[in-house]
């Protein structure tokens, strides 16, 4: 293995861990806090979305904020889960460059995302406020998966314009 790939698979692990403790920092906040910044940002969202929001009431406000927060977090859950996934994939493809066909840096890449989504479940459940979801695992893990396969595509393209 050369060293630029050496250094890619370190610099991908890297990333990777600082991912897993961005997510593990985003579940430790009680549902307050969590409720307080995802208030925050569905109002963002509803200002930059809803052409007349700002002239709304605030109850109007109110209630168009609630309809955007239960879809923004699960799609900032799926977000998380394929940046995830891509550096997972990366990690995983640069360590054992060349040693395996993709199906299994696909496979073993989802089976850390999934494992990594059962484990922030299980921590919820010891934060105030926060619980176990089932639903939440399903959409961490098709993010991973989603992440891994836009790698896998990607490869795949780039592999096949490159040979004659």
């Amino acid at each position: 293995m050369s060293v630029s790939v050496r250094w890619k698979a370190v610099l991908c692990i890297i990333l990777a861990i600082l991912q897993m403790s961005y997510i593990f920092v985003m579940s430790a906040q009680d549902s307050e806090d969590s409720s307080v910044v995802s208030a925050f940002v569905s109002k963002i969202v509803g200002q930059f979305t809803v052409g007349d929001f700002r002239d709304k009431t605030k109850e109007e406000q109110d209630d168009i904020v609630s309809a955007i927060d239960s879809p923004l977090r699960e799609a900032a859950h799926f977000i998380e889960y394929t940046i995830l996934g891509v550096l997972l994939f990366l990690s995983i493809y640069y360590s054992y460059y060349q040693r395996w066909k993709m199906r299994s840096y696909l496979l073993i890449s989802f089976g850390i995302g999934l494992l990594y989504a059962v484990s922030d479940e299980i921590h919820q459940i010891f934060v105030p406020g926060r619980a176990f979801e089932l639903f939440d695992i399903g959409v961490d893990a098709a993010g991973a998966l989603t992440g891994g396969l836009l790698v896998c595509g990607i490869l795949y393209m780039v592999k096949k314009r490159t040979i004659p």
